[in-house]
């Protein structure tokens, strides 16, 4: 990774975005999903090779539940707002994104065998979590349109299994943790794929995948 971050350095490390204005930064994009205790608002541009977006026709209502935890999500990031403060409810969703050629999809029926591509892990309040992708949207807020996953987590394992120790697979429940704030993950935090296979318990097995870089 350090090799690749020289390398864009070398060579210049930004780029002209979608709109040929304003320069994109690819090592603080390659660099910000693995840093702990960052923000990482979800406001700034994509990789010029993610355009275009695969939307949806057309805009919609975001559902309740949803749009609390959006809500909930911009009072946190953007503190000191208030629970007046208003918050579009539309959102304009997308089928699939590729980062820097890594394809992202979100899940057809949330299960295991559907859409591998819509496992991933990140960094959410500092821990390293795993999840499935459920839907991409766009939404504006504050004058800047903001990019997001909404990401079902899977819960902690109820018990340790030794025989994984040491061997990068890592155990989790297969049961999604209740709606919040965190299902809200700005794209830009998504670090990595993951295979998930079903396990023993009402468990799921884990694997990190390699990230592709390619420019």
């Amino acid at each position: 990774m350090l090799l690749l971050v020289k390398s864009i350095e070398e060579i210049g490390e930004v780029t002209s975005d979608k709109s040929g204005l304003t320069p994109f930064d690819y090592s603080r994009f390659i660099d910000g999903p693995s840093l702990f205790n960052s923000t990482i608002t979800g406001s700034k541009p994509l990789p010029p090779s993610s355009y275009p977006l695969k939307f949806n026709k057309k805009t919609e209502f975001i559902c309740h539940e949803h749009y609390d935890a959006l809500k909930n999500y911009y009072m946190n990031t953007y503190a000191p707002i208030t629970t007046n403060t208003y918050i579009n409810t539309t959102i304009h969703s997308f089928k699939k994104i590729t980062l820097l050629e890594q394809l992202y999809q979100p899940a057809s029926d949330n299960s295991l065998l559907s859409s591998p591509s819509s496992f991933i892990q990140a960094i959410v309040d500092n821990q390293l979590r795993i999840g499935q992708i459920s839907y991409f949207f766009t939404h504006s807020f504050g004058n800047n349109t903001h990019y997001f996953a909404f990401v079902n987590w899977y819960s902690h394992a109820s018990q340790h299994f030794p025989s994984f120790d040491g061997t990068g697979i890592q155990v989790w429940k297969n049961q999604y943790e209740p709606v919040s704030r965190q299902n809200i993950l700005p794209i830009h935090r998504i670090y990595n794929p993951v295979a998930v296979k079903p396990y023993i318990d009402n468990h799921i097995l884990t694997l990190s995948l390699p990230r592709k870089i390619y420019m």
